[in-house]
């Protein structure tokens, strides 16, 4: 985790990195699969991806992921349909 330092005097905000979805390097393409593997390359964080839509076969591997997110401290972020 990195930190930054605002400009307004505000104290120290931590940042954290990741990708948007499951990496390339994933073997697996769920959610769950792709946490493991961002938090073996040392990142933080991701995005889960949902811009075109949301499939409900997918809510129980986003309601998995949230799970293990709170178990782990892992964190995550959601990118909705517009």
């Amino acid at each position: 985790m990195g930190t930054i330092f605002p400009g307004d005097g505000g104290g120290e905000m931590p940042v954290k990195f990741g990708p948007a979805g499951v990496p390339l390097s994933c073997k697996g393409r769920t959610i769950v699969e792709g946490m493991d593997d961002i938090i073996a390359l040392g990142l933080e964080t991701m995005e889960a991806q949902t811009v075109r839509m949301i499939q409900p076969q997918h809510f129980d591997q986003y309601w998995q992921a949230g799970v293990l997110a709170e178990k782990t401290g892992f964190e995550m972020n959601i990118h909705g349909p517009y």
